[in-house]
């Protein structure tokens, strides 16, 4: 019997009535996926090493860059400087020469010799009980990235992995950008509360104004960034726990138009944003996906999540969560091809379960090897001629793929 379909459709409106608000939509260069990924997993990956680095050695580091202002040449030298501390504390071999931490460094070095690839600024003093995040400048790529720390840190090990099995909801009005245009009018979207209270509870520097949330501070340094350099496009990127936060981030920024309906302001956010992340978690229910759909088709928000084959996290949490943007699978090697796919609008529910199946539990028990940053890192690197050949512009303006796409808006 021929499976049920269900069709959601966007209203046609809806890219229309977003750009009459003047929205600034800067076109993207065409970089290919293996080249993004490529990127966002090194950052993704060194984000754990600088925490670590951090939380042994804040009282080694030197005045002048304690508000950032890193470059890969510096971390190496400082990892050599104190690598005595940070073997001691750990002992495993990340910091050992030779190790995949120095291979990261040195892959950044040498492909940055004549331009400033910095760590712009970091926000990790308390990160046993909060995210931990930071925005890296590239000048060769024109880029501003955030990256959010995931869950491999021994250090709020527990506390992540509370939050990835979580399996309630917060619900969050839609923002005004946003209002009247989800498919079945819906007013609120609904968010993982775990994820959702890392990034909108109180921050816990006793410093910060009492209703300042981790959201605020992000915001507030990619404006900041953005001011030193306006024609910088937006990236956002993590692992794990971090992909997740990564997620829910992009979509903030994406709708980010400083109220223009009542201040007649843009945003000085340049869109689209966009979001690469690896081995992200479900963040949110079926209106979330509408309103992140509604953002890609209106050309101001574009998301790929990298996912290997048999990760375990890539399925949680599991009852009526959503996943959104594109997908591309890897491998263990490559005998099998890369799959992209992506939620379409009138996707069958008999395809929906067979994909779903395809990462179930029963099919995702190997954790500890298919999960690992590094082990993202290297597949990206197996499946390196496939991703070459994509982009994702050219993804998203393939109806084939999307179903709601007749060309790029990008």
């Amino acid at each position: 019997m021929p499976a049920a379909t269900t069709t959601r459709t966007v209203p046609p409106t809806a890219t229309t009535k977003m750009r009459s608000s003047k929205v600034k939509l800067h076109r993207v260069p065409e970089n290919n996926l293996y080249r993004e990924a490529r990127d966002m997993s090194l950052v993704s990956f060194l984000i754990y090493v600088w925490s670590k680095i951090v939380y042994v050695l804040k009282d080694e580091i030197p005045s002048e860059k304690r508000n950032g202002g890193w470059s890969p040449k510096d971390v190496k030298q400082f990892i050599e400087k104190h690598k005595s501390k940070l073997v001691k504390e750990y002992p495993s071999g990340e910091f050992s020469e030779g190790s995949i931490t120095y291979q990261a460094l040195d892959v950044l070095m040498k492909r940055s010799p004549n331009r400033e690839l910095a760590l712009l600024t970091w926000d990790s003093d308390f990160q046993t009980k909060e995210l931990v995040f930071g925005v890296c400048k590239d000048d060769m790529n024109q880029r501003i990235t955030v990256v959010f720390r995931g869950t491999e840190s021994s250090m709020a090990f527990k506390s992540n992995w509370d939050a990835n099995l979580d399996i309630s909801k917060s619900s969050e009005k839609l923002p005004q950008i946003l209002k009247g245009k989800l498919p079945n009018g819906g007013k609120k979207v609904w968010i993982h509360s775990g994820f959702h209270e890392y990034m909108n509870k109180a921050t816990e520097d006793p410093t910060d104004h009492e209703k300042r949330t981790k959201k605020d501070q992000v915001l507030s340094a990619v404006k900041d960034a953005l001011r030193e350099h306006p024609k910088y496009r937006v990236y956002l990127t993590g692992h794990s726990l971090g992909a997740a936060l990564a997620t829910l981030m992009s979509y903030y920024l994406a709708t980010d138009v400083d109220d223009f309906a009542q201040t007649g302001r843009r945003s000085m956010i340049p869109k689209p944003i966009t979001c690469i992340n690896f081995a992200s978690p479900r963040i949110g229910d079926s209106n979330f996906l509408d309103a992140v759909q509604v953002l890609e088709r209106s050309g101001m928000l574009r998301i790929c999540r990298f996912v290997n084959e048999k990760d375990l996290v890539c399925v949680l949490p599991t009852f009526n969560y959503k996943h959104v943007g594109f997908m591309v699978k890897m491998h263990r090697n490559d005998k099998k091809k890369i799959t992209v796919c992506y939620p379409k609008f009138n996707e069958s529910w008999g395809r929906w379960w067979n994909r779903a199946l395809a990462m179930s539990w029963p099919a995702a028990l190997n954790l500890t090897y298919d999960h690992s940053s590094g082990e993202y890192g290297r597949r990206v690197e197996i499946h390196k001629k496939e991703l070459e050949k994509k982009f994702l512009s050219k993804m998203y303006s393939d109806e084939t793929r999307t179903g709601f796409f007749k060309k790029s808006s990008l």
